[in-house]
């Protein structure tokens, strides 16, 4: 009796520890999403799974059709540098007008840094560029 009442009260604790655990790890990816909001698309599991590789900018891809309507894929050159936006229907958008390539977040974190705000700003500029070239002069 003794024994059994020993474990229960561990497992008890244990039930506790792990409520804290998970309120601790909803709370956290409560504040990832409050900062992208792109991320309420998510689950946690897909959410943990970005935030945990963060040195892979790669390691976004499988999740970005459900971030972004529009986008399939990323094309990446060298430094891991986006250089292109693929959609589901197969259209490629070339990342430019830039002096250089639009760098890749590094644990999604960094693209909400206030420096990366210009490069957005400059990819999205060029993008419109682009298109409207695109429309006015079509090869």
């Amino acid at each position: 009796m003794c024994s059994n009442h020993k474990l229960l009260d561990q497992f008890t604790e244990a039930n506790k520890l792990l409520d804290s655990v998970q309120k601790g790890l909803a709370d956290y990816l409560e504040t990832k999403r409050l900062a992208f909001a792109r991320f309420f698309f998510l689950s946690n599991d897909e959410l943990l799974q970005i935030l945990s590789q963060s040195k892979n900018p790669l390691a976004v891809q499988p999740h970005l059709r459900k971030c972004f309507e529009a986008i399939q894929s990323l094309e990446f050159g060298e430094g891991l540098a986006i250089t292109a936006m693929t959609s589901q229907e197969g259209e490629r958008v070339g990342v430019v007008g830039l002096r250089e390539s639009l760098p890749a977040c590094y644990g999604c974190q960094s693209m909400l840094h206030p420096s990366h705000a210009a490069h957005g700003h400059q990819a999205i500029d060029s993008t419109k560029l682009a298109a409207h070239t695109r429309i006015n002069n079509p090869s």
